[in-house]
């Protein structure tokens, strides 16, 4: 497996000074942090809506985090959803979980698995390890504390717990090769189907909102048979399809970057294969969609397009391993985390009223499809739009 999605020529972490020989920018405040977010903003239920839209979109949290902006999160803010009372599961390289933006009281769930015990050749993550990982994780939930300080974000359900399940992730190559995979050899894939499938299990088990996974295969969906794809991984879409489970978890996965393969002739016309077999997030640049990102093709009816080129997030490397390091990022692994804090804001709003699949069906359905984001074979469902998902759909008649 590796990183962003199974691609990766174009996607990428660093810190978010000018160059990697600066330190990276460095937040002198929340070190001792114990205290949830929640508790900053415990005052919010008598603020006006308009009252709160300021106070949100004026803050350095929402300014330094633009995809906020761009999936219009801070209706959401203002109408006191903050992913309260919601898990997130993440399965991703490792999390440093002293780092401001994840040591809140209760953020990572106790029960976490942050080691790679679950591997042959047992070892703790490094702080190399962590990068992607904590990156990852603190769009999807990081901490908002209203400190100012001028490095700060916030995730998209900052008040979200996170259930994290720690995995071993390769760099991806610097030559695309796609996974074979057919109905002749399936049996040579039959142990990271297993090993996968439970971990998918343990997420929908607790009924987390929405399991994020930042990472894939390389080989372009489109050139797989379906039947060698569900021999070679039975395990896994049997656990992921949760028959007969009423209200499912939902897993988010990032389409991949395989547009970085561009001078080998890479076809990224469609997600990668894992992504392929479920539900696909598309990265944009700019608003428009980024020249690495593979795009929707088969898989338009459940891809949706967020924000993940230039994305600020945690950082920490065993170069930087001090807990408030910020950094950027372009990739659709920074992509997906928006959507997975998305459906943890919408658990909170039609809490008792709508199911995973139903609040999934909203957001297709509310994405923005105007413009360039009407094109289903790029965009899928279109732009990520939080205003429009919490809002009633439909006409409304007085009687």
């Amino acid at each position: 497996m590796a990183k962003c999605g199974g691609g990766g020529k174009g996607s990428s972490t660093q810190p978010s000074s000018p160059n990697n020989d600066v330190p990276p920018q460095n937040s002198q405040s929340n070190s001792s942090q114990t205290q949830s977010s929640q508790d900053s903003s415990s005052s919010d239920s008598t603020a006006s809506y308009v009252e709160l839209m300021t106070k949100f979109t004026t803050s350095v949290e929402y300014i330094n985090q633009y995809g906020l902006s761009m999936i219009n999160a801070a209706d959401s803010y203002a109408n006191n959803l903050s992913g309260d009372g919601t898990t997130i599961g993440i399965m991703d390289s490792g999390i440093e979980t002293n780092h401001v933006e994840l040591d809140s009281q209760n953020k990572i769930t106790t029960d976490s698995v942050l080691d790679y015990s679950n591997f042959s050749g047992y070892r703790a993550p490094t702080s190399d390890d962590k990068t992607h990982g904590t990156f990852v994780a603190s769009i999807a939930a990081g901490d908002r504390d209203e400190s100012n300080n001028p490095n700060d974000i916030q995730g998209v359900a900052y008040n979200a717990q996170i259930h994290f399940i720690a995995i071993p992730l390769a760099e991806p190559d610097d030559d695309y090769d796609p996974v074979e995979v057919t109905e002749d050899n399936a049996e040579d894939y039959s142990g990271l189907d297993q090993s996968y499938a439970a971990f998918y299990k343990d997420f929908t088990s607790r009924y987390v909102t929405a399991v994020n996974n930042s990472y894939g295969m390389q080989g372009n969906i489109a050139d797989y048979e379906e039947s060698a794809v569900r021999a070679s991984f039975p395990t896994v879409i049997e656990t992921i399809a949760q028959q007969n489970k009423i209200n499912k978890t939902i897993f988010v996965w990032s389409a991949g970057n395989a547009g970085g393969y561009s001078d080998q002739q890479v076809d990224n016309s469609s997600p990668e294969i894992f992504p392929g077999m479920v539900y696909f997030i598309e990265e944009l640049q700019d608003g428009l969609i980024a020249d690495h990102s593979n795009r929707c093709g088969l898989a338009k009816d459940f891809c949706i397009a967020a924000p993940g080129e230039n994305i600020t997030g945690a950082y920490v490397t065993n170069e930087y391993p001090e807990n408030n390091n910020y950094g950027t990022g372009s990739g659709t692994s920074f992509a997906a985390p928006f959507v997975s804090g998305a459906i943890a804001l919408l658990t909170e709003k039609f809490r008792g009223q709508l199911t995973g699949q139903e609040i999934l069906q909203r957001i297709y359905v509310t994405a923005n499809k105007e413009g360039v984001y009407s094109n289903s074979d790029i965009y899928g469902q279109g732009l990520l739009d939080l205003k429009k998902a919490i809002e009633p759909i439909g006409q409304t008649y007085f009687i």
